[in-house]
């Protein structure tokens, strides 16, 4: 069988030539059920849905859910939480640091990125929700210190997103661990009605206590509520 020799920190890893390739999404959406388990706390969980336009014409993320929904606007630069009784009516915005949606903090897990496309490593094929999946997984490093692990499973007939884990854990100090799992994973172009943001003209800016840990807020978490 083809192996090909990669250097790696310093070792050598073998990869298998024949080994499938985790796929990049930047426009999909899906039915998104989250359950993140902290080192300290309660377990939370959270539901929605998740949608992705990532091109010249949108560039927008959202997770539309009736806790904590957003639009973010990356052509904009800003991202918009909503509320009112219509569930899309702009309460404040905030800055988004990133140009690119697959860079940003803003949506947790993102299938899309610099460590998504470099990094991933195929693991193995494995049962799951009555199919087989590819296993995919990488780090998301600050120098050689790992401070995240992220592992996907791959429909293997589908070639859809079933579950996506992230466990992160900066400076070898645990923070979390947050399984979601994908229910009618779609890579269609997402209803124009996932975007839409009203009353954008009478928003404010969020103030400090708003907008200060919207990353921590919204990266993965989805603004999840106790178990």
């Amino acid at each position: 069988m083809k192996t090909i020799a990669a250097l790696v920190v310093g070792a050598f890893a073998v990869v298998n030539a024949d080994d499938p390739t985790l796929p990049t999404f930047t426009t999909w959406w899906s039915h998104v059920n989250s359950t993140m388990v902290p080192k300290v706390g309660l377990k939370e969980h959270s539901t929605g849905v998740a949608a992705w336009q990532v091109d010249s014409e949108v560039n927008k993320t959202a997770w539309v859910s009736d806790r904590q929904p957003f639009v973010a606007d990356f052509s904009a630069g800003v991202a918009y939480f909503l509320g009112g009784k219509d569930g899309n009516t702009c309460q404040y915005t905030c800055d988004i640091s990133a140009d690119e949606p697959c860079d940003s903090q803003l949506d947790g897990n993102a299938l899309c990125g610099y460590d998504y496309e470099h990094r991933a490593k195929f693991v193995a094929d494995e049962p799951i929700f009555n199919t087989t999946a590819h296993h995919f997984q990488y780090n998301d490093p600050l120098g050689i210190i790992s401070m995240a692990r992220h592992d996907i499973w791959i429909d293997v007939n589908s070639g859809k997103v079933l579950r996506f884990i992230a466990d992160f854990h900066p400076f070898g100090k645990e923070l979390a661990v947050i399984t979601s799992d994908y229910a009618d994973f779609s890579t269609e172009t997402p209803p124009a009605e996932y975007f839409t943001v009203q009353d954008v003209k009478y928003c404010q800016p969020g103030d400090d206590d708003q907008c200060g840990d919207t990353m921590k807020l919204i990266a993965g978490l989805r603004a999840m509520k106790p178990n």
